[in-house]
């Protein structure tokens, strides 16, 4: 979960049921993590179509935690880099639901 060379990082959790979304949401807001719901992509999303947006490595290593340990209902969470030298979006699958 490394970023090198010239890109702008964050990472996606897509999520198959919009209330653990929020519910993953409350537990990271607590905890101080910077976060964001998002209307996922629908290229990244098979049914429900939000997303958290996490931007640190602690943040997600926490919110992995919490969806196995809240046993979480995630689609796919993405590693999203913005490779700004060649202007692509990259999304690494990190973990499968």
């Amino acid at each position: 979960m490394n970023s090198t060379g010239n890109r702008a990082k964050y990472y996606l959790i897509v999520f198959n049921s919009r209330n653990h979304a929020y519910y993953l949401e409350s537990l990271l807001k607590k905890l101080r993590y910077d976060c964001k719901l998002l209307q996922a992509p629908k290229y990244l999303s098979k049914s429900c179509n939000v997303c958290l947006a996490v931007y640190t490595e602690e943040a997600i290593k926490t919110s992995l935690e919490k969806i196995v340990s809240s046993k979480l209902d995630v689609y796919k969470v993405y590693e999203y880099y913005y490779d700004t030298t060649n202007n692509k979006k990259i999304y690494k699958v990190i973990k499968r639901g």
